[in-house]
């Protein structure tokens, strides 16, 4: 069999697999993830910024956040989690934590698109389990942005450490055993995630993998700014000295050969070659273990290993139909895991 009828044998594959999960998920479960809810989480502390470059010695935080647009479907669910967040649209010492406003680009399928604002019924029928409206699907990306706007009377520069969180929660839906309640439809419950529950501990994982989190940098100081995975501990901006604003890029990569085809739309070269390293590092993030027997330490390739070998790798996957179903179905087996578990996240922003 030629390469090219292998290739388009597994994207027919590919195609047909996710088809049947996005069936299940939209008759069974949630349509993966129903919705997003965006925060960002300022925490001020005492510091003295004199080392920072700064000409006086400031206490406390030396900036503000400011973010701008309109409330999200959902932020109402934000104050049952934490009652410090507000609606404002700026935040300032009286104010530790704010909620993200959003527009149409900066969002996780969280905005209302309708002009006239959404009535009871409207949200209702958003949170059904069926409904397809207002959630977020494997393919999905976007952006999330606010700005740091340095505090009056601070001069010099400063240094910003921003450190985004994904949290999972769950809900929970009527039956037909609910009597005066239509089954299918949510009940008004959020709770967060238990991660003592290995199904619930996996779906966690693999959301915290299956939506990865980028920022634009300079690393090669070469005057052109590319794509990076943001580390667990996060990344700082340097040299603060005027408003400046702040993207995050999130990705939900569709299939799993769009990581190892270096192929994921809207990513750069560099935020995809970042991704697959991280894949082959650690596949057990991103595929489910559907038997006992499932093994995937034979693909691990350690996070210093070189880009070529991770070309080998991919391409050794992607030209034998039998291996690449194995792991794709893996990969999508874990989508799955995301949709019936999780029903919302909340992804939360630390600057300090």
């Amino acid at each position: 069999m030629t390469e090219r009828v292998q290739l388009q044998n597994r994207r027919r594959n590919d195609d047909n697999r996710k088809k049947t999960i996005v069936k299940i998920a939209i008759m069974l479960f949630l349509l993966l993830i129903v919705l997003i809810i965006a925060t960002i989480a300022w925490f001020a502390v005492n510091r003295d910024v004199g080392a920072n470059g700064m000409g006086v010695n400031v206490t406390g935080m030396p900036f503000e956040l400011r973010t701008s647009g309109s409330a999200g479907l959902y932020d109402d669910y934000i104050s049952r989690i934490d009652n410090g967040y507000t609606n404002d649209s700026q935040t300032g010492s009286s104010s530790a934590k704010i909620t993200l406003q959003l527009t149409n680009s900066n969002q996780m399928e969280n905005l209302w698109q309708k002009n006239t604002p959404p009535s009871q019924n409207d949200l209702d029928s958003i949170k059904r389990i069926e409904s397809t409206e207002y959630g977020l699907n494997p393919g999905d990306h976007g952006t999330l942005s606010f700005y740091i706007v340095p505090n009056q009377g601070v001069t010099g520069s400063f240094n910003v450490h921003i450190k985004p969180v994904i949290s999972c929660y769950k809900t929970e839906y009527y039956t037909t055993d609910d009597v005066g309640y239509t089954a299918g439809y949510q009940k008004d419950v959020i709770t967060a995630m238990d991660t003592t529950d290995a199904l619930e501990s996996a779906a966690i994982l693999y959301t915290n993998t299956h939506i990865s989190l980028y920022y634009m940098a300079d690393e090669d100081d070469d005057g052109t700014e590319e794509m990076h995975l943001i580390p667990e501990d996060g990344f700082t901006i340097s040299n603060i000295d005027s408003e400046t604003e702040v993207v995050i890029y999130w990705f939900w990569p569709d299939e799993l050969s769009d990581i190892l085809e270096l192929d994921i739309e809207d990513m750069d070269e560099t935020g995809a070659s970042e991704l697959r390293r991280a894949f082959f590092a650690s596949p057990d993030d991103y595929l489910e273990k559907v038997n006992d027997s499932d093994d995937f330490s034979d693909i691990v390739i350690s996070a210093d290993g070189t880009e070529s070998d991770r070309d080998i790798q991919s391409q050794s996957i992607l030209e034998s139909p039998t291996t690449y179903n194995f792991y794709s179905n893996r990969y999508n087996n874990a989508d799955q895991t995301i949709g019936d578990k999780v029903g919302y996240i909340m992804v939360e922003i630390v600057a300090e």
